[in-house]
């Protein structure tokens, strides 16, 4: 967001956000390190980031998904597909994929409810190392011993 600013390149599609905050988190797989970040932002209901927000389906949770009939579990996998390529098909993914040079990850909801879960969800990233195993902890705590791993911006 900073470097659109300051350094002229345009604006951005996260350029349309008021102001934020945000923590990395750090996981790991069998395919290696995950590093991503997790933000509030102020939008402007009346500049919104091109993203897809309006068509997110239902994510049911597994008992509930059990009982749906065939039918309807063909009838979210299709929604869910049509969320997906909007989804990759918004500039807010296509700047993403630009910026990182792999990654067209991106995801974006409304707070619902009370604002501070919002918060919270977003502040336990940066504390979450504990499900790291004891040799992780070690690496991540290498690679990230001096770095921030919470800010805000705007």
């Amino acid at each position: 967001r900073r470097d659109f600013i300051e350094k002229g390149r345009g604006l951005s599609q996260l350029c349309k956000s008021d102001g934020g905050v945000f923590s990395y988190e750090l996981t790991k797989s069998k395919s290696g390190w995950h590093p991503h970040c997790h933000m509030v932002v102020m939008l402007d209901p009346e500049n919104p980031i091109d993203f897809p927000f309006n068509i997110r389906p239902v994510l049911h949770k597994p008992d509930a998904w059990s009982k749906l009939s065939p039918q309807d579990k063909k009838n979210e996998k299709a929604l869910w597909k049509k969320y997906t390529d909007a989804v990759q098909e918004s500039e807010l993914c296509k700047e993403w994929q630009k910026i990182t040079g792999d990654s067209k990850i991106v995801d974006i909801r409304p707070i619902e409810g009370d604002p501070a879960q919002g918060f919270v969800e977003v502040f336990k990233y940066a504390l979450k190392f504990s499900d790291l195993k004891p040799k992780e902890n070690i690496e991540a705590y290498s690679y990230l011993k001096g770095k921030r791993l919470t800010g805000s911006f705007g």
